[in-house]
């Protein structure tokens, strides 16, 4: 079973992270509008406007094993607005992971990035998974610093100067301390 968790934040909004399900995906194609330009480039690696229907199947639609995909929505009135998504794929190694993951502006800042990297590590540590990976924009600063605050290295791409590697060794038991120093969450 994949992790779930509810929690107040500081500003006191009931935020919920959670699996993505299949009728996710118009709140889900929604927070991608919510993007800029360059917050759609800097997740998907190209210029886009949006996502086909397909990919956004594709998205709610994950094979569960060989991937995992999470959502945070923010819950009001029983009504949930998705506020950020985070995946990852497991690659041809089976002991690696890379990741995918975006927060809605308003949300930025929020430790919404944090939380949602600390659930796809201990989601992949517990698979048993051994590394989480990705590939950052050079210029996307704000998701530099987030994988300097959890932990990861990372080291220009060697195939493409606009890209940084961000690489982690997952270690069950660290991630279990790292989690067990986080707020405690509502059920």
């Amino acid at each position: 079973m994949q992790f779930s968790e509810n929690w107040i934040d500081r500003r006191g909004c009931a935020l919920h992270i959670r699996p993505v399900q299949q009728d996710d995906a118009a709140a889900l194609e929604a927070l991608i509008h919510s993007l800029s330009y360059d917050d759609r480039r800097w997740r998907f690696h190209c210029a886009t406007n949006g996502v086909s229907r397909a990919t956004l199947q594709r998205m709610v639609c994950i094979d569960a094993q060989s991937s995992a995909a999470f959502v945070v929505a923010e819950v009001r009135d029983d009504a949930q607005q998705l506020l950020a998504d985070a995946r990852w794929v497991v690659d041809d190694s089976h002991t690696t992971a890379e990741f995918g993951l975006f927060v809605h502006p308003a949300w930025r800042r929020r430790r919404l990035g944090e939380r949602c990297m600390r659930t796809l590590c201990l989601e992949a540590a517990r698979r048993g998974l051994q590394e989480m990976h990705g590939y950052v924009c050079a210029e996307n600063s704000a998701m530099l610093a987030l994988m300097d605050h959890c932990g990861f290295d990372r080291q220009r791409n060697r195939h493409d100067a606009r890209l940084v590697d961000v690489r982690l060794q997952l270690s069950p038991s660290e991630l279990l301390r790292s989690s067990a120093t986080q707020p405690a969450a509502t059920s």
